[in-house]
């Protein structure tokens, strides 16, 4: 059965769950976006099995899961094919990182072995569950997915971007909505300070297991 993991307060469900198979949700309500997706990650680990980490504003469409049956022996962790509300592939869900440890958008359907993909849809298999990587958990906003994708990187485990439609109700890219706030500036810029800082900690540059530009299958 594959586990449903949603950080949200109200317990709102995603769209379109049924087109998933078998399947439970599992919520978490804690205030703290990064300690909510960790405790669903343990949780997650502690059933077995898969897992499916989303938003609660994305919707599942019969295809959404053709990438990861395709692809399933390539990766362990799957990045979806997130679309915003004008029908358009999502900015800012898929990264490619070249040699200077600069993110680039990768906007383009897969299957290819990449840096980073959004966790509002990102299919985990019960290896990289078992593994223990988790979000580190910074005071700001935005950036913990992309530390996620990389630590899973230095774990051993494969990152892939592939086919497989999710609609998501933004306009542009995550938190496109809080843009013009200019809290969310603060936060976002006090989180880019924590991974940059994450990334020199760990190495993360010239780690030869994090791939440069996009390893296209």
């Amino acid at each position: 059965m594959l586990n449903i993991l949603v950080a949200c307060k109200e317990q709102k469900a995603p769209g379109g769950l049924e087109h998933l198979g078998p399947h439970r949700i599992v919520y978490s309500t804690l205030p703290d976006w990064a300690a909510a997706a960790n405790a669903l990650l343990s949780q997650a680990q502690a059933l077995g099995g898969d897992a499916l980490f989303c938003d609660d504003d994305v919707t599942f469409l019969p295809q959404s899961l053709v990438g990861v049956r395709r692809y399933s022996d390539c990766a362990d962790l799957f990045g979806l094919d997130l679309h915003d509300m004008t029908g358009a592939r999502q900015a800012g869900a898929r990264h490619t990182m070249d040699a200077q440890d600069t993110l680039s958008d990768w906007t383009h359907p897969g299957p290819a072995y990449v840096a980073h993909v959004s966790t509002s849809a990102i299919y985990l298999k019960a290896s990289a569950l078992q593994s223990g990587v988790r979000f580190p958990e910074w005071t700001g906003i935005h950036w913990e997915d992309v530390a996620f994708c990389l630590d899973a990187w230095m774990h051993d485990l494969r990152v892939m971007a592939v086919p497989g439609r999710v609609d998501h109700a933004i306009v542009g890219g995550v938190g496109a909505t809080k843009r013009r706030d200019a809290r969310f500036w603060e936060r976002w810029a006090l989180n880019r300070q924590c991974f940059a800082k994450w990334c020199a900690e760990r190495g993360v540059v010239g780690d030869s297991r994090v791939p440069i530009g996009a390893r296209e299958l």
